[in-house]
């Protein structure tokens, strides 16, 4: 199929029982899934299909004896092949906060399980993103209304002290971690959407300056920015601006291209595209605009989750694969 992008074809289509929130796709020829069933007693479960769309089942993950209930999302993908998940325990009933979070490696050919990050409830990591070395991993709280990224560490959260400036705004991506009980963030920029390069010089991530000023959902609603962080010195320099929701920020393998999704990329419309790092060009991989982008790990394709849009639950998600070796490679 082709509409105003390049072909692609589904791999999953939508499923009467629930939806898939996530996407991951390490070595070894199996996608994994984050599926959240329509059925709110249920848990969220991690599956796993094959590349050709087959075999989709659960995955078998402990329970932590720990806490009062078990539940894992959100990937990473870590250079030895694992897969990195986000574990869920939830505290006892009436605890605040509700859950404590911490990260497992998961062996896709073994099934052994690790633990990856301590549990801890200084923030609900949405994904991992690791550096060459495997020995951290930068995350975000999500699309929260006062979200920011930090770093996840075998010693627990750590607090990134970058500064993102925009004109006349200003602020610190630990600022989130100094706020007082009710503060409702108006007085800093939001952040989400990580991804580390794959040489660890640099970090990826969405900025919303103009959520400074702004409280509740309305720091939802503005524009934001791409950004590229220095790893080494932290200086923080925009990439892109003015983008309306955007997501999905990903670094191919060759460290070339950026993915991302937004529904309106100034003077080029809405759309998932990919983002020439140092030639600034942009080329159009759909016109859906996909919740999320993962690369396969020889960069040759793009697996996009998409959520039709419509007021249905549960939510009608399809996941698309695109071949991208053309645009990337060159042929």
């Amino acid at each position: 199929m082709a509409g105003q992008g390049l072909p692609y074809h589904s791999m999953l289509g939508p499923q009467a029982g629930g939806y898939v929130s996530t996407v991951a796709w390490p070595r070894g020829g199996v996608i994994f899934v984050g599926y959240v069933p329509a059925d709110p007693a249920r848990l969220p479960e991690v599956r796993r299909l094959n590349a050709d769309g087959s075999e989709f089942r659960p995955v078998s993950l402990p329970d932590d004896p720990a806490c009062r209930r078990t539940s894992y999302q959100g990937f990473g993908v870590l250079h030895d092949g694992r897969l990195a998940i986000v574990k869920i325990c939830d505290l006892p009933a009436g605890a605040t906060p509700s859950a404590a979070y911490g990260a497992v490696a998961y062996d896709p050919n073994s099934g052994a399980v690790e633990q990856l990050f301590p549990v801890e409830a200084k923030i609900h990591p949405s994904g991992l993103r690791f550096n060459p070395s495997d020995d951290r991993a930068v995350t975000a709280q999500g699309a929260s209304i006062c979200g920011t990224i930090a770093y996840l560490t075998r010693n627990g959260v750590e607090p990134i002290s970058a500064t993102v400036t925009d004109g006349q705004r200003q602020w610190r991506l630990d600022d989130y971690f100094k706020r007082r009980t009710g503060d409702d963030c108006s007085s800093i920029g939001r952040s989400d959407g990580p991804d580390w390069s794959p040489d660890g010089r640099q970090i990826a991530f969405i900025g919303f300056p103009q959520a400074i000023g702004k409280s509740g959902p309305a720091r939802l609603e503005v524009p934001g920015n791409i950004y590229l962080m220095d790893t080494a010195t932290l200086s923080v320099k925009a990439l892109v601006q003015n983008l309306r929701f955007p997501a999905g920020v990903s670094w191919s393998p060759n460290g070339q291209w950026l993915a991302f999704s937004a529904s309106d990329v100034p003077g080029h419309g809405g759309g998932t595209w990919l983002l020439s790092v140092s030639g600034g060009n942009f080329v159009r991989v759909s016109d859906r605009t996909m919740t999320e982008v993962e690369w396969s790990p020889d960069g040759r394709q793009m697996i996009g989750l998409w959520d039709n849009g419509k007021t249905t639950w549960p939510p009608e998600t399809e996941l698309d694969v695109f071949d991208v070796h053309s645009i990337t490679m060159g042929g």
